[in-house]
């Protein structure tokens, strides 16, 4: 899931069967529809490896991507606190996930086949967005 820092709106999303790991598969693509603007990509450790760097690096964008510890070498001290900063930004989208699992009872899908769960959270996030959306328009003094 892609979503906009400031405004927390989702931008764009996908789908996978259990066996396919997001980062190999749906990360580029992600990052091939995400919106103008920011050039920075925030992700959490999963998604760091040498060839996602790259693939960011080579889209001409800014990798904010967490480090990992390996066994036996942990975390320098500069990477604790990049770590931080970047969770700093990632956090907000966790709150979407949070959001919807807590406050829409999004949290556990309940049907068999990669088209009926896409279905369930393009419903999903629909509702997210219009809820979301209705927030900004309130704070905005728009309604």
């Amino acid at each position: 899931m892609a979503v906009d820092e400031g405004t927390k709106l989702i931008v764009n999303w996908d789908v996978t069967p259990a066996h396919v790991h997001d980062r190999c598969q749906v990360f580029e693509a992600l990052l091939g529809m995400r919106s103008t603007g920011d050039r920075r990509i925030w992700a959490d450790s999963a998604y760091r490896s040498q060839e996602s760097i790259a693939r960011v690096v080579g889209l001409g964008l800014y990798p904010r991507i967490n480090h990992k510890a390996r066994r036996g070498t942990p975390l320098s001290d500069h990477q604790r606190v990049l770590n931080k900063a970047y969770s700093r930004v990632r956090c907000r989208v966790e709150h979407v996930f949070g959001s919807i699992r807590n406050d829409l009872k999004g949290g556990r899908m309940r049907c068999i086949g990669q088209g009926r769960a896409r279905i369930w959270i393009e419903l999903v996030t629909l509702c997210y967005t219009l809820r979301r959306f209705r927030y900004l328009e309130k704070e905005a003094g728009v309604v």
